[in-house]
């Protein structure tokens, strides 16, 4: 994760404000995606820092990074918040409206494989998953990178988005970005 500590830890509050900001049985529906769980940092975070009535979902492909993740959410007292879909994003996208009963997701953040984030993210808009005020926040968008997906957003005029730079995690040397854009 290139999210330096600081505005990770800045992040991960503000959307705990903006979430606060809706009372429990509103008909407001407050989500978030993850797809790329590896081993639950950023899900783990999300739930501590974000009511219980939160829906997590996250996606994982690799089993084992799955049950890692999952056994830290269990030592962590999360597990039963965050829900872990072991598959992949392109079969598990389609499901989550029926499988979680969500019409779209206010936040997202994508954190896997850099040569999915387009097509996923265009997954996501035709599955009507990103809404009006969604959140999407990008990972290590310039190493290794994403190109065909910085070009999209940056050029769609149904989002407002901006680059944040950062240093590679682990290498203080290794100019990086995370881009976060909001569905107008």
């Amino acid at each position: 994760m290139a999210i330096p500590d600081k505005t990770r830890k800045e992040t991960v509050d503000d959307l705990n404000q903006k979430a606060a900001r809706f009372s429990p049985g509103s008909s407001y529906y407050y989500g978030f995606l993850i797809p790329g769980t590896f081993l639950g940092y950023s899900s783990l975070r999300i739930a501590n820092k974000t009511p219980d009535d939160v829906l997590i979902i996250t996606i994982e492909i690799n089993p084992q990074s799955a049950e890692i993740a999952h056994n830290i959410h269990q030592h962590a007292a999360v597990g039963n918040r965050i829900h872990i879909i072991v598959d992949s994003t392109d079969k598990a996208i389609p499901r989550l409206h029926d499988q979680f009963n969500v019409d779209a997701f206010d936040f997202i953040f994508i954190d896997h494989y850099k040569e999915l984030y387009l097509s996923d993210f265009k997954l996501l808009e035709q599955e009507g998953l990103i809404k009006t005020g969604t959140t999407i926040v990008a990972d290590n968008v310039i190493c290794p990178g994403a190109p065909d997906y910085l070009a999209y957003v940056r050029n769609n005029p149904q989002y407002s988005s901006v680059l944040h730079e950062t240093t590679l995690e682990y290498r203080n040397d290794v100019p990086d970005g995370v881009e976060i854009s909001i569905r107008l």
